[in-house]
């Protein structure tokens, strides 16, 4: 069994195997490894601006790993070393606050935090809503 994947969401994983059956295998690769997330990323040292160094995860795929994953997606009985994996979406999110439950829509952000705003839910409850959200996406790959 691989220990390493390739995150991607389902969207790019159906983009990547149409490729490969078109004989686009070049095109597959780039695609995966653009849109990739190497899990577990790879650790290394990232210099501060004040000399210090900090560990961060590097989870930027590798050509060899892209090029393996795209071959085990369409010959699944090869023995893989890094495999594609579905990337999971949050659609929804309940959150409890002091006026109740809230639930967020993860696409409609914005809208849901104004129409907090209405409904006399505190603007420091929708502050820390707006920053788990932003944390959803940033986990989830999303810009």
């Amino acid at each position: 069994m691989a220990e390493q994947r390739i995150q991607i969401s389902p969207h790019i994983r159906k983009e990547a195997k149409r490729l490969l059956e078109d004989g686009q295998k070049i095109r597959a690769i780039k695609l995966v490894r653009s849109s990739g997330k190497s899990m577990p990323g790879e650790s290394r040292d990232v210099a501060n601006e004040d000399g210090t160094f900090e560990k961060i995860m590097d989870h930027k795929v590798g050509l060899r790993d892209a090029k393996d994953a795209c071959e085990h997606l369409v010959n699944p009985s090869l023995d893989p070393r890094v495999v594609l994996t579905a990337r999971l979406q949050i659609k929804k999110v309940i959150v409890e606050g002091e006026t109740g439950n809230v639930e967020l829509d993860i696409e409609q952000l914005q809208l849901r935090c104004l129409d907090g705003l209405s409904q006399g839910i505190p603007i420091s409850e929708i502050a820390a809503m707006t920053e788990l959200i932003t944390f959803i996406r940033e986990w989830q790959g999303e810009e």
